[in-house]
C-alpha cells in the first residue's frame, strides 16, 4: 500500500480520533490496512453505483462526496455528504451485502482512501484496538446521523442552513446549491431566499458595526 502524505495523515488522524494509539502502534495499524488503496476523483466520478454490491468504505482525503437516492425520473435526493476526514460508504448495504440502494459520487475533485469493509470488520473481530476503533466509529456515525435528523425535524430552513455552514465550513463552497437544498430538505428556490435573507442581515450588521450609535 503506497499512500500520499495527505492520505497517510488523514488515516492517522482517524485512528487517533477513535483509538488514541501510540506512534509505534500507528505504524502497525496503518500496515494492517495493506489492502487499502488511494483513488483520485474528478467531479462526477462514481464511488458506488446504485444496484452495485457495496464492498468498500472510504475515508475522504480531499474534496466532497455525496450519497444519493436516485428516483426513476432521474432526480436525486441527498442522503449524506462527506468532507475531508469523514468516513463514507453505504453502511446499510455494507452490512447487509445487498445491492446498494444509493449512489455515491464526487461533488468536487478530490481523493478517497478506499478500505475493504470485510478487512476492517475482520480486524475488529480479532484485535482489541480495532474492536474499540470500530465501536467508536459506528457511534460517531450514529451521532452524526442523529444530528442531521434533529436539524431536519426541529430546525427551520434558515437554522438548517446555518447548521450546514457550521458543519462544512470552507468545503461548503464545493457543493452545488441544488445538492445543498436537497440535503437540507428544502427546494432550491427556498434555499435561494434563505441565502438572500442571510446576506441582507449580514449587510445590516456590518453597517451597524461601521456606524455605532446611529
Amino acid at each position: 500500500m503506497s499512500l500520499s502524505t495527505a492520505a497517510t495523515e488523514a488515516l492517522r488522524q482517524l485512528l487517533v480520533r477513535h483509538g488514541e494509539p501510540s506512534q509505534l502502534q500507528l505504524v502497525m495499524l496503518i500496515n494492517d490496512l495493506k489492502d487499502s488503496s488511494e483513488r483520485p476523483f474528478r467531479k462526477g466520478d462514481v464511488f458506488l453505483s446504485a444496484g452495485q454490491p457495496a464492498r468498500m468504505a472510504g475515508l475522504v482525503v480531499a474534496g466532497v462526496q455525496g450519497e444519493f437516492y436516485l428516483s426513476p425520473d432521474g432526480s436525486r435526493k441527498a442522503k449524506w455528504l462527506a468532507r475531508p476526514g469523514d468516513v463514507m460508504g453505504s453502511l446499510e448495504d455494507l452490512v447487509s451485502q445487498d445491492p446498494s440502494r444509493t449512489q455515491i459520487e464526487a461533488l468536487s475533485d478530490g481523493a478517497v482512501l478506499c478500505i475493504p469493509y470485510a478487512q476492517l470488520r475482520a480486524l475488529a473481530l480479532r484485535e482489541r484496538f480495532w474492536t474499540a476503533f470500530f465501536v467508536s466509529l459506528i457511534e460517531s456515525l450514529y451521532r452524526q446521523k442523529s444530528q442531521r435528523e434533529h436539524s431536519l425535524l426541529m430546525l427551520d430552513a434558515a437554522q438548517r442552513y446555518e447548521w450546514f455552514l457550521d458543519q462544512f465550513g470552507d468545503t461548503a463552497g464545493l457543493i452545488s446549491q441544488d445538492v445543498v437544498a436537497s440535503y437540507l430538505g428544502i427546494s432550491a428556490v427556498h434555499l435561494s431566499r434563505v441565502r438572500t435573507a442571510r446576506k441582507r442581515r449580514s449587510g445590516l450588521s456590518a453597517q451597524a458595526a461601521a456606524h455605532p450609535g446611529q
